[in-house]
């Protein structure tokens, strides 16, 4: 369903953050590691020029701000390669980084918001602020880059007016959210949930 070619690049290996419903940091024996940006050159020089490929997605299971900021400088600044990643809508993501990326083909950012009610963050261990995703999103629609939410409905101790914090964020935020997904928590072994569920309100696994 794509207009081009576009194949999968993997920039790090791992996920340098914790949230509470994930077992990321399971799969990979909590380790992260990123590839250099002469290696990152090469396998984008490789990609052009063995499979004609100018649209890359970055596979990572999250972008950190640094390696955001690492991919942008290494990519050519003309956005002849057209690319889209993962990320957290981190505090730190300035309008200057985003204006970088943009200039380096970046086409569209995918945000694991999860839930636009700040209590509910803090309980997922999300680590960013309701008020800095809503500034992300609208500064990527100034520079041309499309955002993609991905929010979960129902983690254990979220009530139904806290869920509808996510809906009313955004509706309210419409005209700069391209596109929206929602899923049902999971449970899984292994994550912070299943090792303390009764800090999650969880009564039994």
């Amino acid at each position: 369903h794509m207009p081009a070619r576009t194949l999968p690049l993997l920039a790090s290996r791992g996920c340098y953050w914790r949230c509470a419903f994930c077992t990321h940091h399971y799969i990979y024996g909590d380790s992260y590691r990123v590839r250099s940006k002469e290696l990152l050159e090469s396998d984008l020089a490789a990609l052009r020029e063995r499979w004609r490929c100018e649209h890359v997605y970055f596979v990572d299971e999250s972008m950190s701000p640094r390696l955001l900021r690492h991919i942008s400088a290494a990519l050519p600044q003309d956005g002849r390669v057209r690319w889209g990643c993962e990320l957290r809508a981190e505090r730190s993501i300035t309008r200057e980084d985003l204006s970088a990326v943009a200039r380096s083909g970046c086409r569209v950012l995918s945000f694991g918001v999860e839930s636009a009610n700040q209590r509910v963050l803090e309980s997922m261990g999300k680590g960013i602020l309701v008020a800095d995703v809503e500034r992300i999103v609208r500064e990527c629609g100034e520079f041309g880059i499309r955002s993609h939410l991905m929010a979960i409905v129902g983690f254990p101790g979220e009530t139904v007016e806290e869920s509808d914090d996510t809906f009313d964020f955004i509706r309210r935020n419409a005209a700069h959210i391209d596109l929206a997904g929602f899923s049902y928590v999971c449970l899984l072994r292994h994550s912070p949930v299943d090792h303390a569920p009764g800090k999650y309100f969880v009564d039994e696994v």
